[in-house]
């Protein structure tokens, strides 16, 4: 369980912050992730297939903290992928507060946000995880494509911000 944390632990006091992207389950190599993180973000689709596991997650990474002495805290929800024509995910966006809130109050947590920027779903935002296509900025990777009024980058960028925000930078 402990072989992420060998082989960072010596690197990690050399950064600020390590973003470690987990897979979408709670098996041996999540469980890696967490056994060295301080915080973990739960992105999600906000339908209801794809936020049905979030208590079992929530509860299952407590568990593991309680068990293994771990000072792991939520550090919020972000909502990705997110299809403003979508009836379905205006209800999930609206209906996650209440359902989130509630899973930390029944394990007697202190309750953690849901990021207020909103992942839209975009070609381009799946396109800029692939390798390649020679961008040189931050600016030409995640496009100058729109999602609403704003820029896709800009998305990243505001989502940043508000990571910092949550923990204290």
């Amino acid at each position: 369980m402990e072989v992420l944390k060998s082989a960072l632990s010596p690197k990690l006091k050399n950064f600020d912050f390590v973003l470690i992207d987990c897979p979408p389950n709670l098996g041996f190599i999540t469980q890696n992730g967490i056994e060295i993180s301080d915080y973990y973000l739960i992105p999600t689709i906000p339908d209801t297939l794809s936020t049905y596991g979030i208590p079992q997650i929530v509860k299952k990474i407590h568990d593991l903290s309680v068990e293994r002495n771990l000072k792991i805290k939520c550090l919020g929800l972000v909502i990705t992928k997110y299809s403003t024509s979508s009836n379905a995910h205006a209800r999930g966006k609206r209906s996650l507060p209440a359902r989130f809130e509630n899973i930390f109050e029944e394990l007697s947590l202190e309750p953690a946000p849901i990021f207020a920027t909103v992942m839209p779903q975009a070609n381009q935002t799946a396109e800029a995880m692939e390798f390649g296509g020679g961008s040189t900025t931050f600016r030409m990777k995640y496009g100058y494509s729109k999602s609403g009024n704003q820029s896709l980058y800009e998305y990243v960028v505001d989502l940043t911000k508000e990571f910092l925000r949550n923990v204290g930078e």
